[in-house]
């Protein structure tokens, strides 16, 4: 009798750990696909790449797929054929399709883009550059309503001090490579792109950095209203991961310099100075939409966009997400 217990007993044990072992591996097929795309992979995800790293997205219950895709306009486009759920990259992007009526809405910010308004010698301040040509991007891009704000800000005025020349290049590498050709006289440049060309030996000089004048341009999380109405608690559970990402990436250097050279190949002497003028300068504790910004891009975009006027941050941007996890005290173990 005691064999047939001891036996039995043995048996319940293993068919409990068989269980154990299918619910695991159940719960592992639980996981929520979203698939977010982004706009371009460099010093400015670096969160992003930490919640990958360490599987913060799986600890919320995702499993979050990140796909590149060049120009805002057509991963906007794979938003809303519903090839991916979400996108991250500039605010402008989202207000202009919204307002010409595509169901797309912003549901956090990620961070800020530190642009720089650079030119080569002999050119060496502001007052150098009256008179000259600056290379723009494509007018309805937030490259050019960071410029449209800098310019009078460091007193110049396009189409009388300077003139503005549409390039049609997104890229920031791409302006950088015409200036280099001096087919302009300066062009506006994101600061990771500054950098490189700057360690490849390329004299650039920075006349203004934006950020330093004031003039943010966002980088946002984008959805579709209709994902949004639908799959709410997997977008809160990918804004929990990303905030965790954001504060990781902060505090703890060993990790955000191991993702940095493990996937963006930065150089050990740059490591240092790389996570204070991005990670932790850049990224929001709470990722509001800034709602300044937001009023910005639609002050800039209303005269060659009659749909956006009346309009306000709040019919382009819903908070609810970031609003919850904030009244539920989610950031604040984070913070400290």
């Amino acid at each position: 009798m005691k064999i047939r217990l001891c036996q039995l007993w043995v048996a319940g044990c293993l068919l409990l750990m068989l269980l154990g072992a299918h619910n695991g591996h159940s719960q592992e097929k639980k996981l929520e696909r979203l698939t977010l795309a982004t706009t371009t992979v460099g010093l400015g995800r670096v969160p992003m790449l930490v919640a990958k790293e360490l599987r913060l997205f799986e600890k919320y219950g995702l499993d979050v797929n990140i796909v590149y895709i060049r120009g805002a306009s057509t991963s906007l486009q794979s938003l809303l054929a519903g090839e991916v759920q979400l996108v991250v990259g500039g605010g402008q992007g989202t207000i202009g399709a919204a307002a010409r009526g595509a169901p797309v809405v912003i549901i956090s910010n990620f961070s800020s883009t530190p642009n720089q308004l650079v030119a080569l010698p002999p050119i060496i301040s502001i007052e150098g550059l009256k008179g000259k040509i600056i290379g723009a991007s494509r007018p309805g891009t937030s490259t050019d309503y960071v410029l449209d704000r800098l310019l009078p800000r460091v007193g110049l005025i396009p189409g009388k001090d300077v003139k503005l020349l549409p390039t049609g290049l997104l890229v920031s590498e791409e302006r950088l490579a015409l200036l280099l050709q001096k087919r302009v006289d300066a062009t506006l440049a994101n600061q990771e792109s500054v950098s490189q060309f700057q360690h490849k030996g390329h004299p650039l000089t920075i006349l203004a950095d934006a950020l330093s004048y004031g003039v943010n341009s966002s980088v946002d999380f984008s959805t579709s209203r209709h994902t949004l109405a639908t799959r709410r608690q997997q977008l809160k559970a990918f804004i929990k991961a990303i905030s965790e990402g954001i504060w990781v990436a902060k505090t703890n250097k060993e990790i955000a310099f191991r993702v940095m050279q493990k996937y963006l190949k930065v150089e050990p002497r740059f490591l240092e100075s790389t996570h204070t003028n991005y990670t932790v300068r850049l990224h929001p504790e709470k990722p509001y939409p800034i709602r300044e910004v937001l009023e910005a891009a639609i002050e800039d975009m209303s005269p060659s966009m009659p749909e956006l006027k009346g309009k306000k941050p709040s019919d382009f941007a819903d908070s609810s997400l970031v609003a919850e996890l904030d009244k539920e005290g989610f950031f604040e173990p984070l913070k400290r």
